[in-house]
């Protein structure tokens, strides 16, 4: 049987002096030419910025359907959530790339209230970059 290698430990928030935040992309299709990928990256900065989290990581789902998928079982997403402990929140860009039904929203925010954790979504159209002092 093949050993598995520990988790790295990651920071708490009381040692970042932050909440740590997991950033979420998903795309259900790629192509060579999209650009939502680095467009949701830059909504999900422009949002821990402005709401001072610490980003600790990124799951990356590319090719991966919300409306036919879980977030439960998403390969990078999905191995995350069973890590509750490692981050305070969760920031997507938009609610549709976190889930396409009601019942997945119902999972999901039933697993952010049973592990105390935040979930965020950025909407970057309504969020406008305000010069830093």
């Amino acid at each position: 049987m093949a050993e598995h290698s520990p988790q790295p430990s990651l920071p708490t928030a009381a040692q970042l002096g932050s909440p740590r935040a997991l950033g979420v992309v998903r795309l259900s299709t790629v192509t060579g030419v999209t650009t939502s990928p680095d467009r949701q990256r830059a909504a999900i900065l422009l949002c821990a910025e402005r709401l001072r989290l610490t980003l600790i990581a990124e799951a990356a789902d590319l090719g991966v359907s919300a409306r036919q998928t879980s977030p439960f079982d998403r390969p990078s997403l999905s191995s995350w959530l069973q890590r509750p402990d490692a981050f305070d929140a969760v920031v997507w860009s938009h609610v549709d790339r976190a889930v396409r039904s009601v019942p997945h929203m119902s999972q999901l925010l039933d697993w952010g209230k049973k592990h105390t954790t935040t979930l965020i979504f950025a909407m970057p159209e309504g969020l406008v970059p305000h010069p830093r002092p």
